[in-house]
Formats: structure tokens, sequence, C-alpha cells
């Protein structure tokens, strides 16, 4: 779906994520997930799996009447039909993949439920999401059974590549950082991160495997990347920088949030420890 970034999101938002939840309560749908692509034409990629082989090319329609209808009206500019072609060797082999395409789709619900709670009180902005993004990130490492000290290598790492692919100053974005930081310690600026606490833990399982093909921790750092692109209203190698930034710096200056970031499953309300 091509247009404006703006648009698109409220499209996503307000027409398109409630329609897709009502095919899926009627069993059309399996499971679906979005992507946001900045660079060159700007766009979402919307991945649908149908309830059953039968149904496809009726979710497909369903969908392109609606899709139709919001290019006529401005919202889009244009949609097309692809191919998904699955990133098997990024994401740790065929037998993982399940797992990952079911965190794709519960993370997508959870970005559409945290942009609208921000958005209701008028302050979706980078600067306010960015709290939400730090405590997401710590939520993924949790969630893959890693504990704080790897968890702290690994964001350090990821912080020395940043600032060499940005060509960013040492204490670049520190006032970003101290202000996500802020929000966090506070405690009620942002929604508490959600990421299927089941496929997590099977995919920590698979990583053990010897034909997983990659390593967990390149795994989750993908499922890192992808997670803060769909939550973060704009995305770019400077904005991850300032959210592991800020990660880096509330594991060193505030290492009691680590076990305040909680995860939870779909199934049950209760908060399942790290």
């Amino acid at each position: 779906m091509y247009g404006r970034q703006d648009r698109l999101l409220a499209m996503l938002l307000e027409v398109l994520s409630p329609r897709l939840d009502q095919l899926e309560a009627r069993g059309m749908l399996a499971k679906w997930f979005f992507v946001r692509y900045a660079d060159g034409d700007t766009h979402f990629r919307l991945r649908l799996f149908a309830g059953n082989a039968e149904g496809s090319q009726e979710v497909l329609q369903r969908v392109g009447t609606l899709l139709d209808r919001m290019m006529r009206d401005g919202q889009i500019d244009r949609w097309t039909i692809e191919p998904y072609r699955r990133e098997w060797a990024r994401f740790g082999g065929k037998a993982a993949m399940p797992c990952v395409e079911k965190l794709f789709s519960f993370d997508s619900k959870q970005a559409i439920t945290t942009i609208k709670a921000l958005a209701a009180e008028g302050r979706y902005t980078a600067d306010t999401a960015r709290p939400a993004a730090v405590a997401l990130t710590l939520g993924w490492y949790r969630a893959v059974a890693m504990t704080r000290t790897q968890s702290q290598d690994l964001i350090r790492h990821m912080c020395q590549r940043l600032r060499t692919s940005t060509g960013a100053e040492r204490g670049a974005y520190r006032e970003d950082v101290s202000a996500a930081i802020a929000a966090i310690k506070e405690g009620s600026s942002y929604p508490a991160p959600m990421i299927h606490a089941q496929s997590a833990q099977r995919l920590t399982q698979l990583g053990q495997s010897p034909h997983f093909s990659t390593t967990l921790e390149n795994v989750t750092t993908s499922l890192i990347n992808m997670s803060l692109n769909r939550l973060m209203p704009h995305w770019s190698r400077e904005e991850e920088h300032r959210i592991y930034l800020a990660a880096q710096t509330c594991l060193h200056a505030y290492p009691e949030i680590w076990n305040q970031v909680a995860l939870q499953d779909e199934q049950t309300p209760r908060a399942l420890a790290g």
C-alpha cells in the first residue's frame, strides 16, 4: 500500500486493522502482520494468512475492495499484490518460521494498541513513543531468556555498530536518552510491552538446535528491528541508535528496570517471568 506515511498509518489504525480482526474472528484469516517501508516509495506491506486455502481469494477480494475505496478517497495512492517470500535463513530456518510469524502478528497488534493509546492523548511522536520502544527492546531480550548481562553486551555492541554507521559523536542524543529514561522511571507514560511468550519460548528452544540457520542473537536483533519499525512514527538508523543508547544507559543507571519489564501471553493476563 503506497502513499503518505501519516495517511497509511491512519488507514491501518482506523479502517484496516478492525476489518482484519473481524476476518480473523470469523476464521477467514489465520493471522496477519504489517511492516513499514520509508525508503524510496513510502509503503506498508501487509501479510495475510488465510484461514484455509479455499478462502484465500475471498480474503483478497474483501481486502482489495476496502483498499480500492481507500484509493478513491485519496487515503492511499495505489496498492499491489506481491507473493510473500519468507526469509528462512534470517530467522532460523523452516521450523522457526511459524514462531517468528506468530511473533510478527502479535507484535503488529500490540504496536497498533500502543500507537492508538498515545494518539488518543494527542502525543504520538518519536519522543513520546521512545520510552515504549526502549521497554520493548528490553522485553525482547527477556522473551528469549537472555540474562541482563548478556543483554547489556548485545546492546553495547549494537550501540557501537550504530555509532559507526551513523557517524554520531560520543554523547550524541543525550537529551533524548535522558528524557526516555525519565519517562521509564515514571512508569505511567507508555503501555507495558507485550510479546507472545509461548512463541518466544519455542523460538528460544529452536535456537539451541543444530539445524537453526543462524544465532538466536541475530534473530532477536532482527525481531527488535521490525518491532521498532512498527512502533515508531519515523524509522532511521539514527532513531535506532537513540533507542539502543537509552536501553544501554537504562540498564546501567537504572538496573531495576530489568525486573519491571514483564511479558504477557495473549491467553492469560498474568505476567510471565523473563
